[in-house]
């Protein structure tokens, strides 16, 4: 087996899943290991996880040390062919020459990737990451675009997400309370008087006149 990768900047877990993956015929993910060896892997713990770009040094590999100390190696191998299909995928080009935007496009990004991970790849060889609190890192396609026949496509999913991200700040502007009264309905008043509306210290909001809904 000719495998060169550079020790210095590579991850031993990394480097452990790219054995794995070359010597281990149960899981079948000689391509995978193939690949890896085209990428420059380089520490940076100026991020929080993980991250692929491709520049003129080639396809860049990053990666937060910590992160991954504290992954078991299954989370990692799962990490490490994620990261592998948003350069397979040529994501971030097409997130550039789309003008997309950058967040929603890695949402729709990664749900496809982790959808085609986990229904493609052995499940004794990946694990879904998990947070300190133990919960799953990975987002997948929703299952209400999935049973309108949604294309596991960036594109088409990015287009139904941004949607989707529409209707939703617009109900929650419409539901957004005044913003004099913060939703209830009085403003300061004045003490005293004679035990109209000011008597409690409050009045009627002006802005919202008492109905406490931003206008």
């Amino acid at each position: 087996m000719n495998m060169k990768m550079n020790i210095n900047n590579t991850h031993p877990k990394i480097e452990t899943c790219v054995r794995h993956m070359f010597i281990d015929t149960k899981y079948d993910l000689p391509f995978y290991a193939e690949y890896n060896l085209m990428i420059n892997f380089k520490r940076q713990d100026t991020i929080p996880t993980c991250g692929v770009n491709v520049t003129r040094d080639g396809m860049n590999f990053y990666y937060n040390m910590e992160f991954l100390d504290n992954l078991p190696q299954e989370e990692v191998n799962f990490i490490d062919i994620h990261e592998i299909f948003h350069l397979l995928f040529n994501h971030p080009k097409r997130t550039v020459t789309g003008r997309y935007n950058p967040k929603l496009a890695n949402v729709a990004q990664d749900m496809i990737i982790n959808s085609i991970i986990w229904s493609d790849i052995n499940r004794r060889f990946v694990q879904i990451p998990k947070d300190e609190k133990g919960k799953n890192m990975a987002l997948f396609l929703p299952k209400e675009y999935v049973d309108q026949g949604g294309k596991v496509i960036f594109e088409p999913l990015y287009e139904w997400l941004a949607e989707k991200k529409q209707e939703h700040d617009e109900k929650k502007k419409k539901q957004k309370g005044c913003d004099t009264c913060g939703g209830s309905g009085k403003k300061d008043g004045k003490k005293g008087g004679d035990g109209g509306d000011g008597c409690d210290g409050k009045e009627p909001c002006p802005d919202c006149n008492g109905s406490g809904k931003g206008q």
